[in-house]
């Protein structure tokens, strides 16, 4: 956000309670406001129109609403309140059930653009909403180059961290729910182990999964090597005294994580599906098809034996580089957008 031009002003609002994205942008410095319109996960009509004199008599000239829940508050408001709105889809709608569909489709046709995170989604918004084109854009998850970048000494960052410096460590950003496909991992993990190779695994992320995942790092006996020690902010730090990256998601749209991994020079294992193969391109050395039972294991264990494929996965990456979505650009490009919503609403 601080990469916005003038006379752009970001403020973070919250609906229900600031959490921990809100506590740390506050933290930062960041103008964060709390406006508890929507104490549970049922829309609340009253909160909507409560909202709407707080846009006013804040100033906002522009909202900006990224997630479903927050777009059923932020469109409708934003009209009562007669200002622009940015719709951002953070990623496909696929598997929204029907009656938020119906509702998808009055919050796109009321926003003043629509914006997704990757092309694929833009054009299944395009295509699902029969939006004109020149209604959508893309505004792509971005990565900050003064906080992901290579790290020389990962020895002194491992102490630092209290990670051991000479184990191969394999970590995994990803939320503990069931799409992200960490049960394989464990499978995976525990295969390798018996089969003798040394490493230790993090997964940073929080979910409904953690009991289901714990349970089966439990049954295994990978407590000792996988570890699950929650959220971390900031999250660099641990990435970068990685070894190795592994996503292998069922579903994504433009992971995030990815993005980080490539900026910080990690070599990435990752699922061949459509999210992933957005950022690391169709022919990453590094793909396996979910379905196909060896892949997997087969590109981890030579991730972890081969010093020369991890390498032949950086290299693929680091023709990547030219084209991240950096914060400074995408700033950019944002301020574009904004200028052209408040010059038309």
């Amino acid at each position: 956000s601080h990469y916005l031009p003038a006379p752009f002003h970001p403020v973070f609002l919250c609906l229900r309670d600031l959490g921990v994205l809100g506590d740390e942008l506050r933290a930062l410095g960041r103008e964060v406001h709390l406006v508890p319109v929507a104490p549970g996960k049922r829309w609340n009509a009253a909160g909507t129109v409560r909202l709407a004199p707080w846009f006013r008599s804040q100033r906002i000239g522009l909202v900006h609403s990224q997630t479903y829940n927050s777009h059923t508050y932020a469109v409708p408001a934003a009209r009562l309140a007669g200002v622009g709105c940015l719709l951002h889809q953070q990623k496909t709608f696929e598997r929204l059930k029907p009656h938020r569909m119906l509702i998808m489709r009055l919050l796109v046709r009321y926003a003043h653009r629509v914006a997704a995170l990757s092309e694929k989604t833009q054009r299944d918004l395009i295509a699902a909403f029969h939006l004109p084109p020149a209604r959508t854009a893309v505004i792509p998850n971005v990565i900050d180059p003064a906080e992901f970048f290579p790290l020389d000494d990962r020895a002194a960052l491992r102490n630092q961290l209290g990670v051991d410096p000479d184990a191969f460590i394999i970590g995994s950003i990803a939320s503990l729910n069931a799409v992200k496909n960490h049960a394989a991992t464990l499978q995976v993990l525990r295969r390798l182990r018996d089969e003798g190779l040394s490493f230790e695994a993090y997964f940073f992320g929080e979910g409904k999964e953690r009991a289901f995942l714990e349970s089966i790092r439990r049954n295994l006996n990978l407590e000792g090597i996988v570890h699950m020690p929650g959220n971390k902010r900031p999250v660099a730090p641990w990435l970068q005294a990685l070894d190795l990256v592994v996503h292998p998601s069922h579903s994504e749209g433009k992971p995030l994580a990815l993005l980080q991994a490539i900026a910080c020079r990690i070599p990435i294992i990752a699922s061949r599906i459509e999210g992933n193969t957005a950022v690391l391109g169709g022919k990453h050395p590094g793909l396996f098809i979910p379905e196909v039972s060896e892949e997997y294991p087969s590109l981890l264990r030579r991730a972890i034996r081969e010093d020369a494929f991890r390498n032949e996965l950086v290299a693929a990456q680091d023709g990547l580089l030219k084209d991240l979505p950096t914060a400074p650009r995408i700033a950019e490009e944002l301020a574009r957008l904004y200028t052209q919503i408040t010059s038309k609403s």
